[in-house]
C-alpha cells in the first residue's frame, strides 16, 4: 500500500470504504447521460440534414 502512496498506519490494510457517495454520484451522472446522448444525436442528426441540404 506505501507504494500506492498510502499511509499505513498500524501495517494492517482496510479497504471498507461507504461507496454511498459515488453511487449518487454516478446515477447523476447516468441521469445527465442520457439527456447528453439524446441531445448529441439530434445535433449530429441536424448536421447532416444542414450538410445534405448545402
Amino acid at each position: 500500500m506505501a507504494r500506492c502512496g498510502v499511509p499505513a498506519t498500524d501495517g494492517v490494510s482496510r479497504c471498507g470504504r461507504d461507496a454511498t457517495p459515488l453511487k449518487d454520484a454516478a446515477d447523476w451522472v447516468e441521469r445527465y447521460r442520457q439527456i447528453w446522448t439524446s441531445q448529441f444525436d439530434a445535433l449530429s442528426d441536424y448536421l447532416e440534414r444542414t450538410e445534405e441540404e448545402s
